[in-house]
């Protein structure tokens, strides 16, 4: 249900090497952000790297989420790139993203 939502009714932003959809999230019960972590297999072949992009993404995200701290989002992050990529790329990345989401809000 949530899934559907953000696909169909989102705003969406492109930075390197991400599409990232996000909609402001207004449950009641939930007082924090939910995010989903997409690699595609056809973009990345293997399992392996595609699990370790998925933890570059995780920790860059964990270790930043306070810039978007009060606000109830829910947030896809969709990984848009042929290589494997270094972990301070993709949180550079990951902070461009939550500031502009931040602004945006």
């Amino acid at each position: 249900k949530l899934i559907n939502e953000i696909f169909s009714n989102s705003k969406s932003l492109n930075i390197f090497p991400f599409i990232i959809k996000y909609i402001n999230y207004n449950e009641k019960l939930n007082l924090y952000s939910k995010t989903l972590i997409s690699v595609p297999k056809s973009k990345i072949r293997t399992a392996v790297n595609r699990n370790l992009i998925k933890r570059r993404i995780k920790e860059s995200y964990r270790s930043n989420k306070s810039i978007i701290k009060n606000h109830n989002l829910l947030i896809a992050f969709l990984y848009n790139s042929d290589e494997v990529l270094d972990y301070k790329i993709i949180l550079d990345s990951i902070l461009k993203i939550l500031k502009k989401i931040k602004k945006s809000d």
